[in-house]
């Protein structure tokens, strides 16, 4: 497994709301964990942001992205909902995401 290639921190993600999300860039934002593949953030009460760390795990993002809201549809439990997809800017070269944490998608029937 290769090592992570970018270094996400408080700053990064500060830049990539105010570019995408200013609307969000003003609540507490705590990082919650530095995993293999991906960089957890808490931001304010009910949302996580996630980005990857290494080019391998960007395409999980991406079907985290198509396919959570599908998977919610038929799934009996709840599936954390997606606020924003990402983009690379800058100061970031991969699409990242924003889900809900206390609003999960509708759980399928």
């Amino acid at each position: 497994m290769s090592p992570a290639k970018v270094e996400v921190n408080d700053a990064v993600v500060q830049c990539l709301l105010r570019d995408q999300r200013p609307d969000l860039a003003d609540l507490p934002l705590v990082r919650v964990a530095n995993g293999w593949d991906n960089a957890t953030f808490r931001l304010g009460d009910d949302l996580a942001v996630r980005l990857p760390r290494r080019t391998e795990a960007v395409p999980l993002i991406l079907h985290e992205q198509r396919y959570l809201p599908g998977i919610a549809l038929r799934s009996p439990v709840a599936v954390p909902g997606a606020v924003h997809a990402g983009r690379p800017t800058p100061d970031f070269p991969w699409t990242w995401s924003i889900v809900s944490t206390n609003h999960p998608l509708p759980r399928g029937g």
